[in-house]
């Protein structure tokens, strides 16, 4: 559900107005970027559901997607560091 939710609220699923001091410029990127991370994690999420009745014959395609989270997870990281 958060993919979904995502999509439909954007950032104000989190933040109901334009905090005081931010530009508007930076709060629609944010809304932009959030709106397509949702569409991502819910795409992985169908894409999981769909290869669940035959895991065994999707491995590569499971290791691929978990790459790409583990790389994620990375950048997330990286952000808390800086």
């Amino acid at each position: 559900m958060s993919g979904l939710s995502g999509i439909i609220l954007g950032v104000t699923r989190h933040i109901e107005k334009v905090p005081t001091g931010v530009n508007e410029d930076v709060f629609g990127s944010l809304d932009s970027q959030t709106r397509f991370l949702s569409a991502v994690f819910l795409s992985y999420a169908v894409i999981i559901w769909w290869m669940l009745p035959n895991i065994e014959k999707h491995t590569e395609l499971i290791r691929i997607m978990l790459v790409f989270v583990f790389i994620g997870g990375l950048a997330r990281i990286y952000s808390l560091i800086l």
